[in-house]
């Protein structure tokens, strides 16, 4: 998703949002939803919309994956983290059934899950509840870690309820409920004998390991997936998954230097301008994927492109006519 600051009067299209502290008159944005390749060689966007209200992200999305889904092979799906909620999981489970991967909104469980997990092992938690059937997995990849270990984690261990309710000097440190005796659930091997230990078999004494408890920094990303540790690594994960950002960019090419300046009320209007943008980054990606007649790889900048549609399209007259409306 991107958004465009918005200070006029509010509109059912617009998304509220509290002032920005160096802006007081945005109160409000312009939400887009893009879905694109992020292949290098083939960073091209499959669409975008129009978002008034973020429960539209679902929607959205499967609007755009249906326009292209005869068109375009879908392997994985990878999204950042916004609203995720059951609609959108059974939504990237439709186009891309088990291999998807999302960042993991900060919930109470994903607290719980990052904050027992140490420093330098991946954790992995299987069925995690999430408001959709069946319940998706977890997995938590220490930032910063050489060659980490795999440990699962009971998620019906974790003390959900209790971080709920803690307040500023009374955080749980080990939000892990005792007794794990009773614990039953057996992983899966990654390999021929060698399984996944749970947590509280691989450390005897998890306090005292590093990274376990509260932090005033983040040391592990966190996924919601379909994905198994049983024949995925934790690495390949945390690996495609930071290939998402390569819609950073694109997305940086649509705003600042493809999309038309358009101060309208008329989401319609706002919608075409996004649509144009797209047009032409589309055709500023393919144009570059081109060699030239000496068989070089072509370096055509965005201005470049718009130079040369401004004056193909348009007669001089035409276009000062245009841009002066």
């Amino acid at each position: 998703m991107f958004r465009i600051d918005w200070t006029g009067d509010s509109l059912e299209a617009t998304i509220g949002r509290p002032p920005k502290a160096d802006n007081d008159a945005v109160t409000e944005q312009w939400t887009f939803l893009v879905a694109g390749g992020i292949d290098t060689e083939s960073r091209f966007v499959l669409g975008g919309r129009l978002v008034a209200t973020l429960y539209d992200y679902p929607t959205a999305l499967a609007e755009i994956l249906s326009n292209t889904f005869d068109t375009v092979d879908i392997d994985s799906i990878f999204i950042d983290s916004e609203i995720i909620g059951g609609e959108l999981i059974e939504t990237v489970r439709r186009f891309a059934g088990d291999d998807w991967v999302i960042s993991a909104p900060d919930h109470t469980i994903i607290k719980g899950l990052r904050r027992l997990t140490p420093s330098n092992c991946i954790g992995f938690a299987q069925d995690v509840k999430w408001n959709v059937e069946p319940k998706p997995n977890v997995v938590t990849y220490p930032y910063n870690s050489d060659d980490p270990d795999l440990v699962e984690i009971d998620p019906e261990k974790v003390l959900t309820e209790e971080i709920q309710h803690e307040e500023d000097g009374e955080k749980v440190r080990v939000p892990l409920a005792t007794g794990d005796e009773g614990d039953t659930r057996v992983q899966g091997p990654l390999v021929p004998d060698d399984a996944i230990p749970m947590l509280t078999e691989a450390f005897s004494d998890l306090a005292a390991q590093d990274g376990v408890g509260i932090n005033k920094h983040a040391t592990h990303a966190t996924y919601l997936t379909d994905r198994s540790l049983r024949y995925r690594s934790g690495a390949g994960v945390r690996d495609e998954y930071i290939q998402r950002w390569a819609i950073e960019p694109t997305i940086g090419q649509i705003v600042h230097n493809f999309m038309p300046h358009i101060k309208g009320k008329d989401p319609k209007q706002r919608l075409y301008g996004m649509h144009i943008a797209i047009l032409f980054y589309n055709w500023h990606t393919m144009i570059n994927r081109c060699l030239s007649p000496r068989g070089l790889r072509l370096d055509v900048t965005d201005t470049q492109l718009l130079q040369a549609i401004r004056d193909v399209a348009f007669d001089p007259v035409d276009y000062d006519a245009f841009w002066s409306e």
